[in-house]
């Protein structure tokens, strides 16, 4: 059984740069979304849209925005969350039994995730035969594919003798 995936301070290996988002572009994902903008939605994409970690979860992101925000709850975010998940604007990855990574999408969406179960660090990856694959026996059930999510967990490098 999975463990809680640790959040430790490694940075994210992405397979592209990400591309920052500027406050006008924020709120344009929220205007897709059909949400008000307020500054409290604005800082928790720009904090989506920010690293060394672009794989970060609900506490991260909160504990983020109350630096600026100090009233705002956790109960706030995770329906943000899920409204930005639920209008595919942001993808959420189940890293771990119980916890969920938020990752603001961008023009690359066909990646996969190797998370290493004691330090948490996310290595993103692309793979075209696992692609081939998902849409073979997407085709042969006679569905359509709307989505695809790939984690794979590990001890890493650095953790492998731990």
């Amino acid at each position: 059984m999975l463990k809680n995936l640790p959040i430790g301070t490694q940075t994210d290996v992405l397979i592209e740069p990400r591309t920052f988002f500027n406050e006008k572009e924020l709120k344009e994902i929220l205007k897709k979304c059909g949400l008000k903008i307020t500054k409290q939605r604005v800082a928790v994409l720009k904090v989506l849209s920010s690293g060394p970690r672009y794989h970060k979860t609900a506490k991260d992101i909160l504990e983020e925005v109350k630096k600026n925000f100090p009233n705002i709850g956790f109960a706030t975010i995770y329906r943000l969350l899920k409204r930005l998940s639920q209008a595919q604007m942001i993808l959420e990855i189940s890293m771990g039994a119980g916890s969920s990574c938020y990752e603001l999408k961008t023009k690359q969406q066909s990646h996969y995730h190797i998370a290493c179960l004691n330090c948490g660090k996310i290595i993103e990856f692309k793979n075209k035969m696992i692609e081939t694959t998902l849409e073979k026996i997407v085709l042969e059930k006679n569905y359509t594919l709307k989505n695809q999510v790939v984690e794979i967990y590990v001890n890493c490098d650095s953790c492998k003798n731990q």
